[in-house]
């Protein structure tokens, strides 16, 4: 169950793979939590991400996704999230197509499009840079290394660089409590962070 929408047997559950960055995992003390967890795509181990379906190659990359993990209503967060991993993010367009192909109300995939934090309807930048806000991280200096890294990027949450190549996020707990204040940069969980650390951090994404 991912809250009250029951998931389909077809699809085999597994977290994505987080990397801990210079930390070995023995010292975390504590497991991952993700809200939803995040299914790894059958299909292909490589994902180049794109924008709203611009043609019919996207087009039927989606309808293929639709057919593959479509098991009536109840999977439909599943499909959305196949979606995401390979699409990059949910644009209206996309949201659309997903309610026509499995015969649910736009407004149905919409509301689950927006309501899990793992989702997101904008385009992102190549590095998602999401700051746990978790109640260790926040007391432990979160709201420090949020503020520093917006004034390196010259944005806000939720935003991304004219570039491109950054999207800001401000996060719930990610389950690292022991790593306070942490980090991740899309896929890498970075703990013990400092205001000093991000510069290491950063040349490692450009």
């Amino acid at each position: 169950m991912i809250g009250d929408i029951p998931l389909s047997p077809r699809i085999s559950m597994q977290f994505t793979h987080v990397r801990i960055v210079r930390q070995p995992i023995s010292s975390w003390g504590v497991s991952l939590q993700c809200e939803l967890p995040m299914l790894r795509d059958r299909s292909a181990n490589h994902h180049t991400r794109g924008g709203s379906v611009k043609n019919e190659q996207e087009k039927q990359m989606i309808l293929d996704i639709i057919k593959d993990y479509n098991d009536g209503p109840s999977s439909l967060v599943q499909v959305l999230t196949v979606i995401q991993e390979r699409h990059g993010y949910l644009p209206q367009n996309v949201q659309q197509l997903v309610a026509k192909e499995m015969k649910v109300p736009f407004s149905r995939v919409f509301e689950v499009s927006s309501f899990y934090s793992r989702f997101s309807t904008e385009e992102k930048g190549k590095y998602e840079i999401s700051v746990c806000m978790g109640t260790a991280c926040y007391v432990k200096g979160a709201q420090v290394i949020l503020d520093e890294i917006k004034r390196r990027l010259g944005i806000k949450e939720n935003q991304t660089t004219a570039d491109g190549m950054y999207t800001l996020v401000a996060s719930r707990c990610i389950g690292a409590c022991a790593l306070a204040p942490a980090i991740i940069v899309n896929k890498d969980v970075h703990g013990l962070m400092t205001k000093q650390k991000l510069e290491d951090v950063f040349s490692q994404y450009h």
